[in-house]
């Protein structure tokens, strides 16, 4: 597979964030996806702060780097808990090309049942013991909650943040 460039990965974000608004997996301006940056080691694009999720374009996704600072040169807001989350993971998981970060009903239905993913369906089976849970503590501000998050995560492909979201 071919390595994308700036340009598609914007463009690529951009068209998940869309795409989760037609779902319905936004809330308002509190949740958030990020994507890598193709030749920028440690550095990501993510939404700027106070846009939903059908306003988000190529141009204005702001690049930061895994310290939450925006290095784009736009000085553009960025939600304080968007960076703390996706920067760990980021600064943990070089190999994860795109980071999101949910509260859909369905996710936080399951979020708040207690249970593991059970396989019964095929989209199931794919992440069936690939989801970890985390006792949601609140805004992962904290370097000790971001470093409990980035152990539960561990080499899975996902969390549960138990009574929140995914």
């Amino acid at each position: 597979m071919t390595a994308l460039t700036e340009a598609e990965q914007r463009r690529d974000l951009a068209a998940a964030y869309r795409l989760a608004a037609q779902r319905g997996w936004d809330d308002i301006v509190w949740t958030h996806i990020s994507a890598s940056v193709p030749g920028h080691a440690n550095a990501y694009l993510l939404n700027r702060f106070g846009l939903r999720f059908n306003e988000i374009t190529a141009s204005n996704l702001v690049m930061v780097n895994v310290d939450g600072q925006v290095i784009d040169g736009s000085h553009a807001p960025v939600n304080p808990s968007g960076f703390a989350i996706h920067g760990c993971v980021h600064r943990a998981r070089p190999d994860a090309a795109c980071v999101l970060h949910l509260h859909s009903f369905w996710a936080q239905a399951f979020a708040a049942s207690g249970q593991d993913l059970l396989p019964c369906s095929q989209p199931a089976l794919r992440l069936v013991g690939r989801l970890g849970r985390h006792a949601y503590e609140g805004l992962a501000f904290r370097p000790d909650e971001q470093q409990r998050l980035v152990q539960t995560l561990g080499n899975l492909d996902g969390v549960i943040l138990e009574q929140h979201g995914i």
